[in-house]
Formats: structure tokens, C-alpha cells, sequence
């Protein structure tokens, strides 16, 4: 669990800084909230599901298990998207990057808001 926590400060420190004017800086900053938010609970429900009490009771186990997986899965790949969205356009306006990395991270960004599909139906996602 401490090293699900710890990786969330090097997520968060990025959006963290500067003045937000844009849109796309205030999309950075809430993708990077939103991020950081969705990892720290994650982290958290999988520490209460190892404790020895919550283990022995199937129903509980099962309810965390889902309320993990909304968090870990898409409720991460969701902001995660917008974050890496606001990077590549923040990028794009200052032409700190290259445009490949720039093209590749809103691809990236694009899988990640696209993964909400998975809630609809998990045989309409193209990736296994």
C-alpha cells in the first residue's frame, strides 16, 4: 500500500504548479486530482480487503472486490486520460515536445477516456 500512496505524489506534483489560465491547464489540474484521488482510494480498499476479517466474510470481499476494480480500472484510466490530455495540449500550445509525443499522448489519452466502455459491456473493449 505505501508504494501505491508514494507513486500518487509524483502523479500529483506535475498539475500542482503554475497559474491555470486555459482550459486545458484546468483540465490537467483535474485529471491529476482526479488521478491521485482514484489511486489513494484503490490503495485503500485493497489494504481493507487483506485485513484477516474482511477476508473470512465472502459477501464484503466481493462488494470491495468491484468497488476496487471501479476505482483501479476505469475510475484510473478515465482521469488518467484527461491528464495526459492536458499534458499533450499544454505541450501542443508552448511546442515544448516533439508532435509524435504529442500525437502519442492524446492516443494515449483517447484509450484512456475510451475505457469507460468497460462498464457497458466488457465485450466491446479492442484490448483484452
Amino acid at each position: 500500500m505505501f508504494v501505491a500512496q508514494s507513486q500518487t505524489v509524483s502523479i500529483e506534483i506535475f498539475p500542482c504548479f503554475g497559474t491555470w489560465n486555459t482550459r486545458s491547464e484546468m483540465l490537467l489540474q483535474f485529471g491529476g486530482l482526479a488521478t491521485v484521488f482514484d489511486m489513494l482510494a484503490s490503495s485503500a480498499v485493497l489494504s481493507v480487503m487483506a485485513q484477516p476479517a474482511v477476508a473470512h466474510d465472502n459477501a464484503l470481499l466481493i462488494a470491495l472486490y468491484y468497488l476496487q476494480g471501479a476505482f483501479g480500472g476505469v475510475g484510473f484510466s478515465v482521469p488518467m486520460g484527461l491528464l495526459l490530455a492536458g499534458i499533450s495540449v499544454n505541450a501542443a500550445f508552448t511546442k515544448l515536445l516533439p508532435k509524435w509525443v504529442i500525437g502519442f499522448g492524446l492516443l494515449l489519452a483517447l484509450v484512456g477516456e475510451l475505457s469507460w466502455i468497460n462498464m457497458i459491456s466488457s465485450g466491446a473493449l479492442f484490448l483484452p
